[in-house]
């Protein structure tokens, strides 16, 4: 309510509640929840600071109310210490465990401002502090004059029980709060969510953090639920109309939507998977066609909107037909783990009876030899569990290489996971114990039995869990559990199982791993179909789950807005983001009626604090996150730092580290707070001598603790990798050793290599010779060498290189080393080449001359030798072409012959010996010029003209016999005597193709040409005449006046948004063009609108015409034709170019006047001659389809322009036989004479040509030509 103070108003937490029973001894705050434990962080109302109802945050609330009464009160009077204190009492009751009762919130319609005082307490508080309490009571309906009995006897309680300062040593109280503490486990209540729907089936989160719940009705819609029970009008998925159901699941349908699940990454992906069930109408046989199937889809959130599913898109994964009409189920789940799609699917069921109404099988599970429960080739009756992220073997998902068919040991289905199931109604993923993990990953089940039992059951991979062969524990068919289809032992056995007499279908739930009911951590809640609730603990001791039944709290435990009832039949549970428990029920079994309803699970009798949940929801609970393994140097001092991440630590948090194997902690030095809720724990001094582990540990009362393990080894000394480290050049008596870094692999330590040692030995000996030490800074290269100098030619050598470290480490090792032999010391001069001669056109012949044996000095396998054979390499002389090289020659052969060279072309040649491990010096280039042979012509001559020039084209000639040095080209006049002319063009010995431009040459004028190919002696053939006619000079041209063109108008055919298709006047065929050339273009002419109807005549034509990019005029070229091809029908605006001219898009609503004309292309400048009437005019957009009236009103108007037209006839027959002026004025015609009797009339923009008679004045006008549309 509100609390005038002083200027402004303030907040207190008094509440109108209706009216409850008051229950002695039971702990409750305001908000109708038991206080909770945990408040240690509390600093100012610190009396309620091991149990009570105030978080961190309700207490700086309460604070800030503090001192904003006392600012108030000090402002007029002296506030002391005993009123001060006063105060904190009266705002911190809100924190007490009996917080409810004090402020008597169960009376009805009591508007609460003070809590309940002791009278003792009250009348010296009156008497103390009356200003305070006046203050107080500015809107409490206290009389100003009330004495301190009347007022302490109108704040009482309604019991006296409950009063402060009494409530707090109360022993019976303090009892009921140590229940809260003690973790006491008592009745549950629900709180409702939502109401009114139909059979929900499925609660589900997206994983988020938006900490959505989605809530699926079986026929197919999904909607969206807010924490605060808020819910998204528009559902979020709706395919109801993909669905064939009945009204009422009570007739065995268990069509609908069966599975929702998000993908793990779903906020960065959003995809959403869909498990629904679709067949024939309500009790219609199936027939082979015509059965019911199971469909997993992939969709996706919609693009435009986070809380709808795309309705444009499904991808399907599996389609699955069912053999019968019960047992499908379908629910999907994503492993927390492992990330893969877990599928639940039931054994098909039986087909039901027979169209007669007979049963077919009284079999549970008819199909097949044992059922599908048994046969792993089947999908039913198994877990499957697939890879959506991949695809296999032609199918749209991939499958997971552990799962326990892949190899098809037992010739199962891939995709199987677990089989031996019967009906698995509701299943479900542990997410983990929220500070430990303890538990992530299992798979909890609901199996539904046949007649005997119901199960719940923990799925392992592989597991078989029994059915059809057994039902619960017991074997339901004995043949089938001892004739080898199921061996006593083989199968996995539920974790609980009871009959039916307790209940009559088993719905699965969920392990509760929220924060706000502690009591149930860890817990597995279920149900009965029937609405009984259950839990099963695990007992760690033996490995079992113990059993029992929840009592639901009465309306003394569950009030206000908690309840100890809900609908009559369970269908299903849901886990919000958070780990909170939801039950689904309906109290009717129908579709149509709604009585679905959706409650949260309330533990009144102990809650977690709820600061913590809130920051659990976004962070998670504390936890060590991080802890770094180490590498020191032995008996090194070090330090480390461990992480925790979470919520705020309270104050009875212990952070420490110890060895593994010692019994001694070490406490950090030093705890600080970063950014979040993230805390860093330093320790330091820790003296380390061999590899140890290291456990950094929170702990947080009463909570088990979190902790982390972190290894410490010593660094190991520095050495090289030996594949990639080193190399080694060995020459004849020296050899080059390079090497990197050390081992990159090898962690050294934080100390720098400060020299690199090389050494060396003759393989076989034992002892290093040392070389050098080369000393290293990080200002050097990587690569590093050393020479090696003095050894002995053909000798085998092993050569090591190690690292020297500082300090305790030291020298590396020297185990990793290279081996190389020297190489033979052979003569510093190579072979000689005599004797070069050239007898064929393309030959070359030469000797070779070779050092003696004597000067020799190489051994090979105990044996010395020497030659053992020749290399040859020759190219043409000042070429960048690769050697030609022959190896493997002879060494005895002391004489070569080269064929198949090029004509005209100087060689050079070299040639070298090698022994078995060696090579010689080359020896001194020789070169030799072979004889040219005879010429070639070039190939593929090709002309290009131009006004004055002509472009020769050609290609090399095959087979050129000698070097071409040039090109020349000759050209004269065809069939003149002229001169010949020449030009040339030298070879670069690269291009294939060529070219050379003949300039200054008249234009119009037939030219012949030929091309040779000159060899450097000169010879070359010329190619066949080739013959070109230049191109006419562009030159001045002009128009006859009159522009005779067809006068057809050119109306639009269709006008879009953005273009108008038009019909363009063609030709007249007597056109009379006078001109020096032909280069005239026929042009096409568009004016906007803006300027159409300002202009004066000709005001088109007063700027210069160019084309619409080059534009500042409101009209443009857009196109240009020759004359020879002007087209039919041309479309304004289509964007394109047409002669060079941009034909940009039509404007939305602007009209167009469309021109039409010619240009004359000269020298130096364009004439354009247009008619400056315009053929057509539009608006873009607005198109003959638009405007077009309906065929009725069409042939109305029709008929009325008949009659008119009729009665035009007759009224210019009857004006012309009675010669009677006409109603509107005409313009007289005009006449143009060339004074010799004859001239042209102009009618209405037709000219006609005629001879005049009888004078000027009063002559006629005979017309020689029958005028145009006449």
């Amino acid at each position: 309510m509100d609390i005038t103070v002083g200027r402004q108003k303030t907040h207190f937490a008094f509440l109108f509640v209706s009216g409850l029973t008051l229950i002695l001894s039971h702990p409750q705050c305001l908000d109708d929840l038991s206080p909770f434990s945990g408040n240690q962080g509390l600093q100012f109302c610190t009396e309620y600071s091991e149990v009570g109802c105030c978080a961190v945050s309700d207490e700086e609330r309460i604070q800030e109310k503090y001192s904003n009464v006392i600012e108030d009160l000090a402002a007029t009077q002296t506030v002391s210490g005993r009123c001060q204190e006063f105060v904190k009492t009266l705002l911190c009751q809100e924190c007490s465990p009996y917080a409810s009762h004090l402020f008597d919130t169960e009376t009805p319609f009591q508007k609460i401002v003070f809590p309940g005082l002791c009278r003792d307490y009250c009348l010296s508080a009156y008497e103390d502090c009356i200003d305070v309490i006046r203050y107080f009571s500015a809107e409490a309906s206290i009389s100003p004059g009330m004495s301190g009995s009347e007022f302490c006897e109108y704040i009482k309680a309604a019991d006296d029980y409950y009063c402060y300062p009494d409530i707090v040593t109360n022993d019976a109280l303090d009892e009921q709060v140590n229940i809260v503490l003690e973790n006491r486990e008592g009745c549950l209540c629900v709180e409702e969510l939502a109401s009114n729907m139909e059979m929900p089936i499925l609660g589900v989160h997206a994983g988020d953090g938006s900490h959505r719940f989605f809530v699926a009705e079986q026929k197919g819609i999904v909607h969206i639920f807010y924490e605060n029970g808020t819910k998204v009008e528009e559902p979020f998925l709706n395919i109801a109309h993909m669905l064939a159901i009945s009204d009422s699941r009570a007739q065995g349908d268990e069509r609908g939507i069966m599975g929702l699940a998000f993908h793990p990454e779903f906020k960065k992906n959003g995809r959403i998977f869909v498990s629904y069930i679709n067949g024939t109408s309500d009790r219609q046989e199936q027939t082979a066609g015509n059965r019911w199937k199971l469909t997993v889809s992939e969709m996706r959130i919609s693009d435009d909107n986070g809380n709808k599913v795309d309705p444009n898109f499904e991808r399907i994964l599996l389609v699955l037909e069912e053999p019968g009409r019960t047992h499908i189920d379908g629910q999907l789940l994503f492993g927390p783990s492992d990330g893969f799609l877990y599928i639940f699917l039931g054994d098909g069921g039986s087909p039901g009876r027979s169209s007669t109404g007979e049963k077919i099988s009284p079999l549970g599970d008819p199909w097949g030899f044992a059922g599908n429960g048994q046969n792993t080739s089947s999908l039913q009756g198994c877990v499957l569990r697939i890879d959506v992220d991949s695809e296999s073997n032609g199918k749209p998902y991939g499958i997971p290489s552990d799962n326990p068919f892949v190899n098809n040991t037992y010739d199962g289905l891939p995709e199987v996971y677990a089989h031996g199931f019967r009906s698995l109604w509701r299943s479900s993923m542990d997410r983990g114990d929220w500070k430990t993990g303890e538990g992530k990953g299992r798979i909890f089940c609901g199996d539904v039995g046949h007649t005997r039992y119901e199960e719940v059951n923990l799925v392992v991979k592989g597991g078989n869990y029994g059915w059809r062969a057994k039902e619960g524990y017991a074997c339901q068919y004995t043949e089938e559990c001892t004739d080898g289809i199921l061996h006593t032992g083989d199968d996995v056995e539920p974790i609980h199982v009871y009959n039916h007499t307790v209940g009559k279908a088993i719905i699965g739930g969920h392990v509760y791993r929220g924060c706000e009911f502690p009591n149930l951590q860890g817990k597995y809640i279920f149900a009965d179909y029937r609405g009984q609730l259950y839990m099963l603990t695990e007992n760690k001791a033996t490995g079992t789950w113990d059993h029992s039944a929840i009592c639901m709290g009465d309306e003394n435990i569950c009030h206000n807005r908690l309840a100890g009832s809900y609908a009559n039949y369970v269908l299903s549970f849901g886990e919000n983001e958070a780990g909170e428990l939801f039950v689904l029920t309906t109290t009717d079994l129908t579709h149509n009626i709604g009585g679905g309803k959706v409650y949260k699970l309330v533990d009144p009798s102990r809650r977690g604090n709820p600061e913590e949940c809130e920051n659990l929801k976004s962070e998670g609970f504390p936890h060590v996150v991080n802890m770094i393994n180490r590498k020191v140097n032995p008996g090194e001092e070090t330090s480390f730092t461990c992480s925790s991440h979470g919520g705020p630590l309270p104050k009875s948090h212990e952070i420490r580290l110890q060895r593994s194997g010692s019994s001694t902690w070490v406490y950090p030095d030093d705890v600080t707070k970063e950014a979040g809720s993230q805390y860093v724990a330093s320790f330091s001094g820790i003296a380390v001598n061999a590899d140890e582990q290291y456990n950094c540990s929170l702990s947080i009362p009463p909570f088990d603790s979190s902790a982390l393990e972190v290894n410490v080894e010593l660094y190991e000394p520095p050495r090289f990798a030996s594949t990639d480290s080193f190399s080694i050049v060995a020459e004849a008596t020296a050899a080059t050793l390079s090497w990197g870094k050390w081992d990159e692999s090898i962690d050294m330590g934080d100390g720098p290599v400060e020299a690199y040692r090389v050494y060396y030995k003759e393989s076989g000996v034992n002892d290093w010779t040392w070389v050098q030490d080369i000393p290293v800074d990080d200002t050097q290269p990587i690569t590093h060498s050393a020479s090696i100098t003095g050894l002995q030619w053909s000798t085998r050598y092993d050569f090591t290189v190690t690292a020297k470290r500082p300090g305790l480490h030291g020298e590396g090792t020297n185990d990793d080393y290279l081996t190389a032999t020297t190489r033979c010391d052979v003569p510093s001069i190579g072979p000689t080449i005599i004797n070069v001669t050239t007898a064929d056109p393309n030959g070359i012949y030469f000797s070779v001359q070779v050092p003696s044996d004597s000067e020799v000095k190489c051994n090979y396998g105990g044996q010395e030798d020497y030659i053992d054979s020749f290399e040859m390499r020759y190219r043409p002389v000042d070429s960048e072409e690769d050697f030609t090289t022959i190896q493997g020659l002879d060494s005895n052969l002391r004489e070569f012959q080269l064929n198949n060279l090029r004509f005209y072309t100087e060689y050079e040649i070299s040639i070298l010996f090698t022994n078995k491990d060696e090579t010689s010096p080359w020896s001194l280039t020789e070169t030799q010029q072979t004889p040219e042979g005879e010429p070639s012509t070039p190939q593929k001559v090709t002309l290009i003209s131009g006004a004055d020039n002509i472009d020769v084209q050609w290609t090399i000639p095959h087979n050129v016999n000698g070097i071409i040095i040039e090109y020349r080209i000759r050209y004269w006049e065809t069939g003149s005597s002229g001169e010949e002319k020449y030009g040339t063009v030298t070879n670069n010995l690269q291009d294939d193709n060529y070219a050379y431009q003949i300039t200054g040459l008249e234009d119009n004028q037939l030219y012949s040409v030929q091309v040779a190919a000159v060899t450097g002696g000169g010879k070359g053939n010329f190619s066949q005449e080739t013959s070109i006619k230049t191109k006419l000079t562009a030159r001045s041209m002009r128009v006859t006046e009159a522009l005779p063109m067809s006068k057809v108008q050119m109306k639009p055919v269709l006008i879009s948004d953005s273009f108008a298709v038009v019909s363009l006047p063609q030709l007249s065929p007597d056109m009379s063009i006078s001109s020096d050339s032909t280069l005239m273009d026929y042009i096409v002419v568009v004016e906007y609108e803006e300027t159409y109807t300002k202009r004066k005549k000709r005001a088109l034509w007063t700027h210069e015409l160019t084309s619409y990019s080059d534009s500042i005029a409101p009209y443009y070229i857009a196109a240009s034709f020759p004359l020879d091809s002007v087209p039919q029908t041309f479309t304004i605006g289509d964007g394109g170019m047409h002669g060079g001219y941009f034909n940009p898009p039509l404007t939305l609503g602007t009209k167009y006047h469309i021109y039409y004309g010619f240009e004359t292309r000269g020298t130096e400048e364009s004439v354009f001659n247009i008619d400056t009437r315009p053929r057509t005019s539009f608006t873009a957009g607005k198109s003959t389809e638009e405007t077009s009236m309906s065929a009725e009103l069409i042939y109305v108007i029709c008929g009325v322009c008949v009659a008119f037209l009729i009665i035009i006839i007759g009224v210019l027959y009857c004006d012309r036989r009675l010669k009677v002026k006409r109603d509107r004025k005409q313009e007289p015609p005009i006449l143009f004479t060339n004074g010799k009797g004859n001239g042209t009339v102009s009618l209405q923009d037709t000219k006609v040509n005629g001879a005049f008679t009888g004078g000027k004045e009063n002559g006629a006008f005979i017309p020689t030509e029958k005028p145009p549309n006449y």
